[in-house]
């Protein structure tokens, strides 16, 4: 009876979840409405063009968004190669759909195996493994990468194919998985540190390798003005100070302002901020090699460089929070045999719940000091307590014989408690749907905070 109480809960949870995707993608479709993938899109088909790809010109982007402000496209070069393939023969509504069908499936499979990897020694139980893969999918973060036309999910793919390659000894094969990352978004780029400090040469050599093979590939196609046209685009970003840049660059920039002025900022220093964080930088660098020597303990400094990976990169935007999935397995696991388990459950659990606010993208450059320290900074407060969680086992040594282990009752409790922001993100947007609002779900803290997804038409 209690089995198939729980059984009818998770078929109900996935009901749930599969509604909010389909038919989000299908306003999205439907309702021609904006997303980040049209940058990419359009950059390709400016690409096959013989155009300069990496910003629009006022023609090209009203065209296509219906907006005339120049954006920049961050994609690298092998990303845009791409891109420029599928505007040649697909359209964009096909290619939004295309693209987040593939991404959904391969992170399906992915969590799978993750889930497999960490709990093979027990018994096979399809009920968990759905609920493990629901509770993925209800995370707000990785709706929000959906709608937005985001990468998270292919990344985080990516990243646990890597994670489960270097556990099976499989060093090429883990380095040309980050590789394709790499060419998708430039912050993988930390993992080289990782694999120096840990002394896996090979991964290294596969990593660096595939990474140049996959980067240069574009070179036989096009000129290498792409190349400098990406390395020119990458210093004229405005957006650090978004409340959705939940790294520590993005901090420091709300807190001292950027050269750009595109966000509100409590000082105007930012020649300050940006000396601090090549500062912590450097000190990171330094922290990686320590405890490398303390314990060389793979596993968790795979975590550690993960979440670190995020709140380094000056555009660790909260919706790659489903990148973290891998190193909160990792690090759960290894927490069972600490004193301080229960302290890091407790961070993790907060880290979950805080990221998983429905919190609007702010581009108001006037906002107050009290909403610029406290709700501007929500995610980066998030990211901060999953790196401290992933950094104390490797801080301290295991116990053995530690009896303070939560109970797998408790534990899956703490964790849908955990979610519960990302639960009223979602009935906000099917309450958006069924009164025919194009996406606009409610704050937890104020109906007029609005969650900023994709409203501009596309022609």
């Amino acid at each position: 009876m209690q089995r198939s109480m729980a059984y009818s809960l998770i078929f109900g949870v996935i009901t749930l979840i599969s509604y909010v995707y389909v038919h989000s993608i299908y306003l999205i479709i439907s309702h021609h409405l904006n997303t980040d993938m049209i940058l990419a899109y359009v950059s390709g088909w400016m690409l096959n063009l013989n155009t300069p790809p990496y910003t629009f010109n006022d023609a090209y982007l009203a065209l296509h968004s219906g907006s005339t402000k120049t954006i920049p496209n961050l994609s690298p070069p092998f990303s845009l190669m791409i891109s420029a393939l599928i505007a040649r023969y697909m359209s964009y509504k096909n290619f939004f759909m295309g693209f987040n069908i593939f991404s959904i499936f391969i992170n399906i499979m992915a969590l799978s195996m993750l889930y497999l990897h960490f709990f093979s020694e027990k018994k096979l139980n399809l009920g968990m493994i759905l609920l493990f893969i629901s509770a993925n999918f209800l995370y707000m973060p990785s709706i929000i990468s959906v709608i937005c036309g985001e990468t998270s999910l292919l990344l985080n793919s990516l990243v646990i194919f890597s994670y489960l390659s270097l556990k099976k000894n499989r060093d090429i094969q883990a380095g040309f998985f980050l590789a394709l990352a790499i060419n998708i978004k430039l912050f993988f780029v930390v993992f080289f540190l990782l694999f120096f400090a840990t002394k896996k040469y090979r991964a290294l050599i596969s990593f660096g390798l595939f990474s140049v093979i996959i980067g240069i590939v574009p070179l036989f196609f096009y000129d290498i003005n792409i190349y400098k046209n990406f390395y020119i685009v990458l210093h004229h970003i405005e957006w650090y100070g978004m409340n959705w840049n939940s790294s520590l660059y993005g901090f420091f920039a709300r807190l001292f302002g950027d050269r750009n002025q595109h966000a509100s900022s409590i000082w105007h220093m930012p020649i300050l901020g940006k000396q601090l964080y090549n500062i912590i930088s450097i000190m990171y660098v330094c922290i990686i090699f320590y405890f490398a020597k303390k314990n060389n303990h793979l596993n968790q400094l795979f975590a550690f460089t993960l979440s670190s990976m995020l709140l380094l990169s000056p555009l660790g935007w909260n919706y790659y929070f489903p990148l973290l999935i891998t190193a909160m397995m990792i690090t759960i696991k290894h927490a069972k045999m600490h004193r301080y388990y229960i302290s890091i459950m407790c961070l993790l659990f907060l880290s979950i719940m805080i990221s998983g606010y429905p919190l609007a993208l702010n581009r108001n450059p006037h906002i107050s000091t009290q909403d610029i320290l406290l709700k501007s900074n929500l995610f980066f407060f998030a990211l901060i307590l999953f790196t401290t969680a992933n950094s104390l086992p490797l801080l301290f040594s295991p116990q053995q014989n530690y009896s303070g282990i939560l109970s797998r009752q408790q534990s899956i409790k703490i964790w849908v408690l955990s979610l519960f922001p990302s639960f009223i993100g979602i009935i906000s947007i099917i309450l958006a749907i069924y009164t025919h609002k194009e996406f606009v779900a409610s704050s937890i803290a104020t109906v007029e905070d609005t969650y900023l997804l994709p409203t501009k038409r596309i022609s």
